[in-house]
């Protein structure tokens, strides 16, 4: 993984496409969240490849280092006994915006979808308001319906692929 600086790219260019380090200097409130965190990757060169700014959203600080880390710390127990594992990891866009340039989510949401023996699937969600230090669980039925709603269009989560019990975790 290449560091901004070291990209060989002109700052000015790279910040007309995507969000840079500085963008953040000013986001006290919010930390530079993981949509995919590095715990969850199997080796050095995909953990490194978490911290692109492509992969960071701001996220409440209270939220990313509570409800939502006790959210991905519990990913590992979920997924025991799975095959093969999806996980869908979006926000909803916000109203604000931090130096005018990066959009706070006003939601961030997470999908998965086991695959267990003889193609059996479960399928879990959550939900959480980025404004509040609270993970919502939630049927990936239920979750679509929520982001239908935040959305204001329908939601197909895994493309109708893990159409299976749902399993809420509280």
């Amino acid at each position: 993984m290449e560091l901004e600086a070291d990209c060989g790219i002109d700052i000015n260019v790279l910040e007309n496409s995507q969000a840079v380090e500085r963008d953040y200097k000013e986001g006290v409130l919010y930390d530079k969240g993981h949509l995919t965190p590095p715990s969850h990757q199997p080796d050095q060169a995909s953990k490194d490849a978490t911290f692109t700014l492509t992969n960071i959203v701001p996220q409440l600080r209270q939220l990313n280092t509570g409800e939502w880390r006790l959210y991905e710390e519990s990913m590992k127990k979920s997924t025991k006994g799975c095959l093969d594992t999806y996980v869908i990891v979006g926000v909803v866009p916000g109203n604000k915006s931090i130096n005018d340039r990066v959009n706070v989510p006003s939601h961030i949401w997470a999908a998965a979808c086991c695959v267990l023996k003889n193609n059996e699937r479960k399928s879990w969600a959550v939900l959480a308001q980025n404004d509040k230090n609270k993970v919502v669980h939630h049927s990936l039925v239920d979750l679509q319906a929520q982001l239908a709603n935040l959305y204001g269009k329908e939601v197909d989560l895994f493309d109708n692929a893990c159409n299976a019990p749902d399993v809420s975790q509280n």
